[in-house]
């Protein structure tokens, strides 16, 4: 499993504006994105009234920012309140 680098940054309520931005590890092979239903057209968009879902897993490595280690609970506090 080779972990990659990724940068997320949740746009705020104006365009543009981004909050706080959190890095995490993530294995771009895991990544899977689910379309239910809904139809392919030439140009390759999917029409479907059902929401598309994309799903990967995230590592937090707390280790080597701070010692002792900072709690891994301050990042994925972050995530979910993107949600």
């Amino acid at each position: 499993m080779a972990l990659e680098k990724l940068t997320i940054k949740a746009e705020k309520s104006n365009p543009g504006d981004f909050a706080d931005k959190i890095e995490v590890l993530f294995n771009p092979s895991d990544i899977t994105m689910t379309i239910p239903g809904g139809k392919m057209d030439k140009y390759g968009l999917v029409a479907t009234e059902d929401l598309t879902t994309l799903s990967l897993n995230l590592f937090f490595d707390t280790s080597l920012k701070s010692y002792p280690p900072e709690n891994v609970q301050n990042y994925t506090k972050k995530i979910v309140s993107l949600t």
